[in-house]
């Protein structure tokens, strides 16, 4: 085994320094998790090893060359790596990622500049360049020291020591080999989304992340170029007819919204104060069997706001975008978005603002953004009725909600009066695994569905005079202590049926002012019609077309839940669980 280790015996200086300079996230990431459990630690391990072994094998490729220009060069890079990685964690506690290379392309020379002179003189940039300086000095001392190092290395009990270690770790690095592979036959975001939750690219190192957001942005951008090609085509289209009458369609995307935490389908705590309210009166109409077609907030935002069908296997950019047409039917269509900036760093946030928020896409589908970053929802709210542009005839207005997003404390103010429920409300639950922890945080996603309540209840108030229709659903649901200790959207391959009434089965109502229901008695009375019917919630732009009366060639009437043309189709759950012969099955 002593060729093995002969690599590093000659260019020891290389090798440990290369591995440090890759590793600044995995050193980190390591100390503070991977001591919490022993399948944490081994995933550390496999990701350090991944970078020892391109560290080795760089580091033989050197030695063979024999070329102090590739050393040099490789010097180069990985100071590069190491340079960025420091300068985005000091100045903005960021990594390399997909989000950070869009940037990177899209920036000219004044920008650049601009950004050059913001925040290159700060003192996390500072102490950047100071450890950048730091380790060439740390390089250039110990190449000077290298044949000293490489004596030390090899002798006899060292290189004993030094060559299993290597055999361990190298063979694990050459398993690892298959992560790469998986990365590069990503085709979709999806793809990504999957790689990313089991291999946590940005707790690797700097080259894997590196790799991974260029594969992320690759993807991104075919996605969303096929995207902006059918917003063209629906903008070069006639004009699509709707009716005369003014008419305000207000579209609600919420967040992490279970329904069996929802009063209206009857849970036991008031949660929905305000929509049972509505629901009294006569204006909102409840839907009993609507279901998410994915726990991926990504996914579910794309394809609800595009008119493919995934029951039918349609991609979503393969088809047009809603607002797209409502605008070429001379709405006015505003887009207020509290998740625009929400972890924008995340591939998740990433990815969909890289649709939404494509400069021609915004161009040719909205009339107005919102241009405020937001905490709360009702902030949201507040912003959009205070800025908001109405003076048009026919308007759609679209909110994007934090919702009850995990983190249940923190998507509702720090405020008594919004901290209504607490651990002794949830009286009913008896099961072991609950701590007054766990009831604190089933109360507060109690108290983040009563905020979502409120914020919803300012919408309707704002246009019950008006003609106007509001359509509410969640992306998905998410699990808060519901059945298992558990929160979140985690796999439970030994209890599906739960998985997909706690993560699928969401709240899917409709609100119609006084105004409206009087004007549309046939569409008030295909709601009450349509109650009970199966649906998947990816089809709502065909509702949005029938509430509206918009006619237009994207309109398929037998994909319209308020139809008598309705078709039932499969409901295929995350592409693999048919929902209805699962459910049917299980009870």
């Amino acid at each position: 085994m002593g060729h093995l280790i002969l690599p590093i015996q000659k260019e020891p200086v290389f090798f440990f320094v290369f591995l440090f300079l890759i590793t600044p996230t995995l050193q980190k990431w390591s100390v503070l998790y991977a001591l919490t459990d022993v399948e944490t630690a081994w995933r550390a391990f496999r990701y350090l090893s991944s970078a020892v072994l391109l560290s080795y094998c760089l580091t033989a490729l050197v030695l063979g060359c024999h070329s102090r220009v590739l050393k040099v060069l490789s010097y180069v890079a990985g100071l590069l790596l190491f340079a960025v990685y420091m300068f985005l964690w000091l100045v903005f506690h960021q990594n390399i990622s997909p989000l950070l290379l869009q940037i990177a392309g899209e920036t000219n020379v004044r920008e650049a500049t601009e950004f050059a002179q913001t925040f290159f003189g700060t003192g996390g940039a500072i102490a950047a360049w100071a450890a950048v300086v730091l380790m060439v000095g740390i390089i250039y001392l110990l190449e000077r020291r290298k044949t000293a190092i490489g004596k030390l290395l090899s002798g006899r009990k060292m290189a004993s020591f030094l060559s299993v270690s290597m055999v361990v770790v190298l063979l694990v690095g050459i398993i690892q080999l298959q992560m790469y592979a998986e990365l590069f036959r990503c085709e979709s975001i999806r793809d990504l989304e999957l790689w990313e939750h089991k291999n946590e690219a940005f707790a690797q190192d700097s080259f894997t992340a590196l790799l991974y957001s260029m594969q992320g942005l690759r993807v991104s951008h075919y996605e969303v170029d096929r995207a902006v090609a059918k917003c063209r085509e629906v903008s070069k289209r006639q004009p699509l007819a709707s009716d005369g009458d003014s008419l305000t369609v207000i579209y609600v995307l919420g967040e992490s919204y279970i329904k069996s935490h929802c009063r209206l389908y009857g849970y036991p705590l008031m949660t929905t104060p305000q929509l049972c309210r509505e629901k009294e009166r006569g204006n909102l109409f409840v839907f009993n069997d609507v279901v998410s077609p994915t726990s991926s907030t990504t996914i579910a935002e794309k394809n609800s706001f595009c008119c493919n069908s995934m029951a039918d296997g349609e991609l979503w950019y393969e088809h047009p975008f809603f607002p797209t047409i409502f605008k070429k039917a001379g709405y006015d269509v505003l887009m207020w978005d509290i998740q625009r900036d929400f972890q924008e760093n995340a591939l998740y946030t990433f990815s969909v603002n890289a649709f939404l928020y494509n400069k021609e896409i915004q161009q040719r589908s909205y009339s107005q953004t919102c241009k405020t970053k937001f905490t709360y929802d009702g902030e949201l709210v507040d912003d959009f009725l205070k800025h908001a542009v109405l003076t048009g005839k026919r308007k759609l207005a679209i909110f994007h909600l934090i919702g009850q997003h995990i983190g249940f404390h923190e998507r509702f103010p720090d405020d008594e009066k919004y901290k209504y429920f607490s651990p002794k409300d949830i009286s009913w639950r008896h099961e072991e695994y609950l701590t007054e922890t766990t009831k604190q945080y089933i109360a507060d996603y109690d108290n983040a569905t009563l905020y979502n309540d409120g914020v919803l209840g300012r919408l309707f108030d704002r246009f019950r005079e008006d003609n106007a229709v509001l359509v509410y659903f969640s992306d998905h649901g998410e699990e808060a202590y519901d059945y298992r200790n558990s929160m979140g959207r985690k796999a439970a391959p030994d209890d599906v049926k739960k998985v997909l009434k706690y993560q699928h089965e969401i709240p899917f109502v409709i609100w119609c002012s006084d105004r409206y229901m009087a004007s549309h008695h046939q569409v008030v009375e295909a709601l009450r019609q349509s109650l009970d019917k199966p649906a998947m919630s990816d089809n709502v732009c065909q509702v949005l077309f029938h509430l509206s009366g918009l006619n237009t060639p994207y309109y398929i009437a037998d994909r319209d839940l308020l139809s008598p043309s309705f078709k039932r189709r499969k409901r295929m759950v995350n592409g693999k669980w048919d929902y209805d012969a699962f459910m049917h099955r299980a009870q």
